[in-house]
């Protein structure tokens, strides 16, 4: 136990912040989806129109839930960083005496203590969101003014999480980071951590990740054809094709890499590509999050092409828009930190070549392009998808027999698809300049550790 806590107290300052920073980050996105799931169906409080209807809050529910990807997704690459050090730490315990499940355990404890440290500031940061924008008594003198611009009421107030509810959500968000770091210390191999030996190559990703995404995309057009109104099934089926989109980003960074990398003619797209085709999933899982960013930003685009032809400019869809917008910088915001921990990782691991490039005369400026490169093989093609299936469901819909008969009869529907089909080269632009933002900003944010890995001193053999 003392091992343990010392080799906690031993970790960088930055990881236990970041570790904590996205434990309490989920931690509020899942007390406010316990609360939204708790209210009835007439809430006996003032809220914002799309929390207060049912038939639209199932998707406030989901969008909460995409938001853990990206969160989530940070912490995992937390876990990994410093794999190779944490192996050779962990064959220094295993020739001391420890067991392959102690090790494991103390892998887990690593970042289960931070998550659980920033769980709790999570819980302290949800009560007060929820003073801040919590719902108003129907009965309050501020109610006959949300009729002018509605307020961000969006946190329930007449209901409230349990005690055991708030400590169910607390013990799975450190168990679930906990998991993390357990499969991360499962996955190193301490027998290998001080040997020249390498490790059997693994077969490229496949792209299973269609299969889910045809699902998705398949269910959604049939539950309209047919005229379904559960917004359950259509929201599990967002849900679905979302997943598949997270499985597909390996494959994407291994047939983008290998096709970039044949055709490379800089030393930054050589370096950045190559790395990319070395370790796929990795490269794949960390940019993942950023596909969903695509699909939002894709489908936020036709919606606001049809607010356009209809005419709708009410403060209740300005502020909804906004809100998405919101979430969005948010995802992006912690897209950007996975990718930076990425780089960082990728410094990390290979500081002696790196160093040996510097000494050859490679320029700093060539390695921190190659970075980018190496960001931008996953992440641009990964939102290009997303955006392209985000647009392409909700345009087909208006092709659909009773749309056409309902829409087009009045040319409403043809000036529908016409603003579709010029919102999808924004959505993609849009899309791209956000992530190449999002990427430009990471890579920035390790100039540190780059500059780290250039010395000389890493020349030295261990």
């Amino acid at each position: 136990m003392a091992l343990t806590w010392q080799l906690i107290r031993a970790q960088s300052w930055r990881r236990l912040l970041l570790i904590a920073a996205s434990s309490s980050a989920a931690t509020i996105a899942l007390l406010i989806m316990v609360s939204l799931l708790m209210l009835p169906e007439q809430p006996a409080e003032f809220l914002f129109a799309i929390v207060y209807d049912p038939s639209t809050r199932g998707g406030a529910v989901l969008a909460l839930v995409l938001l853990l990807v990206p969160v989530l997704g940070l912490a995992y690459q937390v876990a990994l960083l410093g794999s190779s050090t944490r192996a050779r730490r962990l064959a220094v315990l295993q020739i001391a005496g420890a067991t392959p499940r102690q090790l494991r355990s103390v892998g887990a404890a690593l970042t289960a203590v931070p998550a659980a440290a920033g769980a709790v500031v999570g819980v302290l940061g949800f009560f007060v969101l929820r003073a801040v924008i919590g719902g108003l008594r129907l009965d309050s003198t501020t109610f006959a003014d949300e009729t002018v611009f509605p307020s961000l009421h969006l946190i329930p107030t007449s209901v409230t999480p349990a005690p055991w509810l708030i400590a169910a959500v607390v013990l799975v968000v450190t168990g679930t980071i906990g998991l993390m770091g357990w499969a991360v210390s499962r996955s190193a191999d301490p027998a290998v951590a001080y040997s020249r030996v390498r490790r059997t190559p693994r077969r490229p990703p496949r792209p299973w990740g269609w299969v889910p995404i045809t699902v998705g995309l398949g269910g959604l057009w049939l539950a309209v054809a047919v005229g379904t109104d559960s917004t359950a099934t259509m929201l599990v089926l967002v849900g679905i094709g979302a997943i598949g989109l997270l499985m597909l980003a390996p494959w994407i960074a291994y047939r983008v890499g290998t096709a970039v990398a044949r055709r490379a003619t800089t030393t930054s797209t050589l370096l950045g590509s190559s790395r990319v085709v070395a370790d796929p999933r990795t490269a794949g899982r960390a940019a993942a999050p950023i596909a969903l960013v695509g699909l939002v930003v894709g489908g936020t685009s036709l919606i606001i092409a049809q607010l356009v032809v209809y005419r709708y400019f009410e403060a209740f869809y300005v502020v909804s828009i906004l809100l998405v917008a919101v979430l969005l910088l948010t995802a992006l915001i912690f897209t950007a930190f996975a990718i930076a921990v990425r780089s960082v990782e990728t410094l990390t691991e290979h500081r002696r070549p790196i160093a040996a490039l510097a000494a050859a005369g490679t320029p700093e400026a060539e390695i921190e392009r190659s970075l980018i490169t190496e960001a931008s093989i996953v992440a641009l093609p990964s939102v290009l998808v997303g955006v392209l299936l985000g647009c392409l469901p909700l345009l087909a819909m208006t092709l659909l027999p009773d749309f056409s008969e309902a829409e087009w009869e009045y040319g409403e529907g043809r000036s529908l698809l016409a603003a579709g089909l010029l919102s999808m080269p924004v959505a993609v632009i849009a899309g791209l300049a956000l992530t190449r933002l999002a990427v430009t900003i990471a890579t920035k944010l390790v100039r540190p550790w780059l500059r780290t890995a250039t010395a000389a001193g890493n020349l030295r053999t261990e």
